[in-house]
């Protein structure tokens, strides 16, 4: 495992070989195989209203791993939740922790509260792309990257936090532009980054690029009942992740 850390254009982190390569591979074979339950990628309201993302602002096909009712195959299933378990697990063993806490951020620190997560499979084929969006979430995204293919394109491409006052910091604006990081496509890496910072993804020009977003908040009760009565569904036991790297 390497991993990277930068505070510009907003704090992030960059870890590579994050997974054993047959964990790796596992999650190749199992997008492929989930290939056939994904859709157009969807958002919900803070009362749980679901919303579809317009197509100008992204072309590729999604699901949530929670939301897996189409699926009889109970096989495929139960192995995406051995999966998702093993990659939570990994992301708060002690060594990743351990750098989130060095990052000497307050987003970072504040993710050791998290209570609850989710998971989105993200499928991107030649000519896809993700336009600049923040995600509705004030704490930390996880973004791990995996493929079995060359790739061309797809980068993940980072800006800073938008400031409420300052529109030259909006999409468009002066220093939006002078703060983009494109930070190129690697196998078994992941990005953490603030959710609301400007982030997306370049077009596709060649290959097939997969990634899993993973969210972890602090919800309250009044939250998680709100999350669970969305389609979202299956989220992960961060506490139980946490006990098990005890």
């Amino acid at each position: 495992m390497k991993f990277f850390t930068f505070y510009e254009p907003c704090a992030h982190v960059i870890i590579e070989d994050f997974l054993d390569d047959q964990t790796n591979k596992n999650f190749v074979d199992l997008a492929r195989k989930l290939k056939p339950y994904t859709g157009p990628n969807k958002t919900y309201g803070p009362e749980g209203n679901e919303n579809i993302i317009k197509h100008s602002d992204i072309s590729n096909m999604n699901i949530w791993l929670g939301d897996l009712n189409e699926c009889k195959d109970e096989l495929l299933v139960n192995k995406s939740i051995e999966l998702t378990n093993v990659l939570e697990k990994r992301i708060w063993e002690t060594d990743i922790r351990e750098i989130f806490y060095s990052m000497n951020d307050s987003l970072f620190k504040m993710y050791q509260l998290s209570n609850y997560s989710s998971f989105l499979l993200s499928w991107y084929e030649k000519n896809d792309y993700f336009k600049y969006h923040a995600d509705d979430i004030s704490s930390i995204t996880g973004n791990y990257l995996f493929n079995d293919n060359i790739i061309e394109g797809g980068d993940f491409c980072l800006a800073h936090i938008p400031a409420a006052h300052d529109k030259s910091t909006k999409k468009g604006g002066e220093k939006f532009k002078n703060s983009i990081k494109r930070i190129p496509f690697k196998n078994n890496s992941i990005i953490f980054f603030p959710g609301a910072a400007f982030h997306g993804v370049s077009e596709i020009l060649l290959g097939t690029r997969f990634s899993i977003q993973y969210w972890a908040s602090c919800f309250t009760s009044h939250d998680r009942g709100v999350a669970e009565n969305t389609k979202l569904g299956g989220f992960g036991d961060i506490a139980r992740a946490l006990d098990s790297n005890e």
